[in-house]
């Protein structure tokens, strides 16, 4: 529907062992995740920051287009290079979310906060909670 990439082609019932990073200091705690948004467009991986999703392409053509930022092969558990589209933003409870495939390298995360704050100055990136299940865990009264 007018959102033509090459995730369209890839068949996401395929066994696949997903990439997994062992290395867990320097995670995100920010979610890879395989979404279908409500606009028709199919299952595409995305990113989530809050209450927000960002899609991903695997189109070549984004590098280096303004809004969009590289995520390479492995990260986040990505099969294929990809570009995070910054520019639009979907309401997470508006996507049916599949599964989860990774989380973002911190490092990655650093590059993408900085892109966000740019272009969606109305998501509050310092109070952001990262790892919301940390949270619920602090909340307990022991």
């Amino acid at each position: 529907m007018g959102y033509d990439d090459g995730w369209d082609d890839y068949n996401w019932d395929d066994d696949y062992d997903w990439y997994q990073d062992d290395d867990l200091s320097s995670s995100s705690g920010v979610s890879v995740l395989l979404v279908d948004p409500p606009d028709g467009i199919g299952r595409h991986p995305a990113i989530r920051v809050g209450e927000y999703l960002f899609l991903t392409t695997s189109q070549t053509k984004r590098r280096g287009e303004s809004g969009y930022v590289e995520l390479p092969q492995g990260e986040g558990g990505l099969e294929r290079t990809s570009f995070v589209n910054l520019n639009k933003k979907f309401d997470y409870n508006s996507c049916n979310t599949i599964c989860e495939i990774g989380e973002l390298s911190l490092e990655l995360w650093n590059e993408i906060s900085t892109v966000l704050e740019r272009y969606h100055p109305d998501i509050d990136l310092d109070n952001l909670s990262l790892d919301e299940d940390f949270d619920d865990y602090n909340d307990w009264d022991w």
